[in-house]
């Protein structure tokens, strides 16, 4: 297993919070696998690009915003590959209150037959505590 910076893997954070801080849920969603699973905080499961690409357009309706990212660990063993990181994200709520968050997240990585890495699996919570 390779750690450490295994090319586009270690980034894949960083690109994806660049996608949402853009509003772009579309370029948010061209970095998932066809058969991509979202792992949410209190959700279900959400599967497959067109309901990932919902789920975050919707997300970016509510107000998420101000999303920073850092990846922590990252290593790739042939065709899979995770990173794993903190995130710290605002959300602008209609009527002017602002959530602040931070966590953590974990992706698993397939890199597709274009030799790019894309997330099969994305899961993160937060790490601030319940009120």
């Amino acid at each position: 297993m390779t750690s450490g910076g295994v090319g586009d893997v270690s980034q894949m954070g960083d690109e994806f919070a660049a996608s949402l801080n853009a509003k772009d849920a579309l370029r948010a969603t061209s970095l998932y696998t066809v058969d991509a699973v979202l792992l949410p905080p209190n959700g279900e499961m959400i599967r497959g690009l067109a309901a990932i690409e919902a789920c975050w357009k919707g997300l970016l309706a509510q107000g998420l915003s101000e999303i920073q990212s850092h990846s922590l660990a990252s290593a790739s063993s042939g065709d899979l590959g995770f990173e794993t990181g903190e995130f710290e994200l605002t959300i602008r709520v209609p009527g002017g209150s602002v959530i602040k968050d931070r966590g953590k997240y974990l992706n698993v990585l397939k890199r597709g037959s274009d030799g790019r890495w894309r997330i099969t699996y994305d899961m993160w919570n937060s790490s601030t505590p319940v009120t």
